[in-house]
């Protein structure tokens, strides 16, 4: 559920591209991340579209906000994690593992392609840049194929498409990355606030 995926342990380099987007993504910083997803189920036929706003501070912290449909809010403060959905009436509240961090979301699988399968010069939405892929030959990736679109002159992916075992498709189109000094009123951003009469559920 959290936005913003792993890194394979083994497949980077110290000066792989990966190393140097993980590298500057642990600098203690605020990043906040607004993107489109969507989802597309090719069995049934039904596709997802909403907007997804992110925000984290690495290790362990973030907060996502998952537009309509389905609508949800995933906050973690490194202790707990609190999810939210408002037509339930309820939060689900469980411990966060302690290991639990950026990487074990979509962000973090924007890094996996590196190295990257095949990496190739391309056009998209009349930007040109690299369409990198990754492809698991090992059987035990949950997403055996992704791919990441990396503007010329950015140095992050704008956009990135993974597919699960299931050949169900999910993309990602950032539309916004901003990163700030982490100040006194960031720790109220990991806090959540909710509407009286929500009941709180322990799934631990």
């Amino acid at each position: 559920m959290f936005v913003i995926g792993a890194v394979v342990a083994g497949c980077m380099v110290a000066d792989s591209l990966a190393a140097r987007w993980e590298e500057r993504i642990e600098e203690p910083c605020v990043n906040h991340i607004l993107a489109r997803q969507e989802i597309v189920w090719p069995l049934t036929g039904d596709t997802t579209r909403r907007l997804l706003e992110i925000w984290f501070v690495p290790p362990s912290r973030f907060r996502a906000c998952y537009g309509a449909p389905d609508s949800q809010v995933v906050v973690a403060d490194g202790a707990w994690i609190r999810t939210y959905v408002p037509d339930n009436h309820q939060v689900l509240v469980q411990r966060q593992a302690p290991d639990l961090t950026w990487r074990d979301s979509p962000l973090g699988d924007f890094l996996k392609v590196d190295p990257a399968t095949t990496d190739v010069d391309t056009v998209r939405e009349g930007r040109r840049g690299r369409l990198r892929t990754w492809v698991d030959t090992t059987g035990a990736a949950p997403y055996p194929a992704i791919e990441v679109f990396v503007p010329e002159g950015e140095g992050w992916p704008s956009a990135a498409r993974l597919v699960d075992v299931s050949g169900n498709a999910t993309t990602y189109t950032v539309l916004r990355w901003e990163r700030t000094r982490i100040s006194d009123g960031a720790d109220r951003l990991f806090a959540l606030d909710l509407p009286p009469g929500v009941d709180a559920v322990s799934i631990d």
